[in-house]
């Protein structure tokens, strides 16, 4: 089963059945790169995305994968690489990071929920994917919240 169509963005199956993806287009690979990912997040697969994660250089992801899995070690790397106004989801794993070393008490977590706020009054009227990230960035502290007290 070779051949394609006309289209160049099209990927050409060969006959051992692999996708040829010289002639994907680049939105088309990340289309199919984020549904790979969220299909592994809904499947439990986080060593692939830590690996994944690992190679292409997400730390978001990479922090997300290493919790799940415990790798503490690669989460601190990640945390205290990563300036925190460029990573504000760090501030949620370093509160992950205090609690794992027993280091945690309610009040550490002010300064996370402030910067949640913050997010949510800079988001538009309108709902839309940052209004759901932000609401479960809130689900997390909440759950945080519960653990410490």
């Amino acid at each position: 089963m070779s051949g394609g169509m006309s289209d160049p963005t099209v990927g050409v199956v060969s006959d051992e059945g692999y996708m040829d993806v010289r002639h994907v287009s680049r939105t088309e690979s990340v289309m199919w790169e984020e549904e790979w990912v969220n299909c592994c997040k809904h499947l439990n697969q986080w060593d692939l995305l830590y690996d994944f994660s690992s190679s292409i250089g997400h730390p978001e992801l990479l922090l997300d994968s290493a919790w799940r899995i415990g790798k503490w070690d690669a989460m601190r790397d990640v945390v205290y690489r990563a300036p925190s106004q460029d990573m504000p989801y760090g501030k949620l794993y370093n509160i992950y990071l205090a609690i794992q070393e027993r280091k945690i008490q309610e009040r550490d977590l002010e300064p996370c929920i402030q910067y949640a706020l913050r997010d949510w009054q800079s988001l538009p009227a309108v709902v839309g994917d940052g209004h759901v990230r932000l609401l479960q960035r809130f689900h997390k502290l909440v759950e945080l919240q519960e653990s410490v007290s």
